[in-house]
This record gives C-alpha cells, structure tokens and sequence, in this order.
C-alpha cells in the first residue's frame, strides 16, 4: 500500500480534507485507494501501533519503542473502522478482524457493516494447557465458523444519515 501511496497525492482521492482528518481520513483514502486498483476487499484492522513503558524505569520494554496490539484490546477501535468506512459510502466487502473470539463479536462486527470476519484471536490467542486440548480448540472454532456461516442479520447496517432520517 505504501508504494502505491507513494505515487498518488492523498488530495487526488479525498481532498485537503483528510490530512485534517488524522486515522480516519487516513483510513478510508487507503480503502478508496484500495478500491481504485481493483483489490476485491479489504480487511478492517490488524494491529494498532502501541507504547509500553516500564513502570519502574519509565523506558520502553521493547527497544524499537512502539510494538503491536492486537486481540480484545483493539476490537472497539476495529468496530470503529468498519462502521466509518461504511459511514464514508465504501463499497467493497470488509473482512472485519481485531480481538474476533465468539460468535457475539462476530455479530457486532457484522452490525458495524463488515461483510466477513478473521477468526485471528479465537485461533491463536484462546489459553491451552499444551497441545493436548488442540484439537477440542479446533472443533469449538469449527462450531463458531460453522454459526457464523449460518448466521443472517435481521436488518442491513443503515447509513450514518438514515440513521438520522429514522430518528427524526
């Protein structure tokens, strides 16, 4: 993405108006730019740059300073992103993923308008004593991925302004 960013000015996409507007603007002129080259989807999000620092020391624990969240931590703001592209009028699918573990954070992902979720967190980050449980893990993954397959939303997401038609 970043060299196709390189190559393209932000203002032929969004205008002034996303430099102003910080990760969300940022967010959706990457999804638009997405969209422009012919990507399919797009996934809505991975990982949010964090700071630990060591409460004794006040250094970072790590020593490229900032590292990676992910999981449960980053979900309200994945839930975000998605609502927000979706808000802006983005059209393609979005693979929703960030801290997705049971069948609920699915549905709020879909609620949110992701059109698909990453079972990333369910896989990786569920505790096991030892590989011994491994495979009653798979089968409760097994289980959810089959529930969301099933799984149809009562209503589509409605847009941010006929939410607000609603409410008048």
């Amino acid at each position: 993405m970043e060299d196709i960013a390189a190559h393209h000015h932000r203002s032929s996409y969004f205008g002034d108006h996303a430099a102003e507007t910080g990760h969300q603007g940022r967010q959706q002129w990457q999804a638009r730019l997405a969209a422009n080259y012919g990507c399919a989807a797009v996934t809505a999000i991975n990982t949010v740059k964090g700071l630990r620092l060591n409460p004794d020391t006040g250094e970072p624990y790590l020593k490229t300073r900032f590292g990676a969240i992910s999981g449960r931590a980053i979900k309200p703001i994945g839930l975000r992103v998605v609502a927000e592209l979706r808000d802006a009028g983005f059209r393609l699918p979005i693979i929703a993923n960030g801290g997705i573990r049971d069948f609920d954070d699915c549905r709020e992902y879909f609620w949110a308008g992701a059109d698909a979720v990453s079972l990333g967190s369910a896989a990786w980050l569920a505790s096991m004593p030892g590989y011994v449980l491994g495979p009653l893990r798979a089968l409760t993954i097994r289980r959810l991925i089959g529930r969301v397959e099933k799984y149809e939303p009562v209503l589509q997401r409605a847009s941010a302004s006929a939410r607000v038609r609603l409410a008048s």
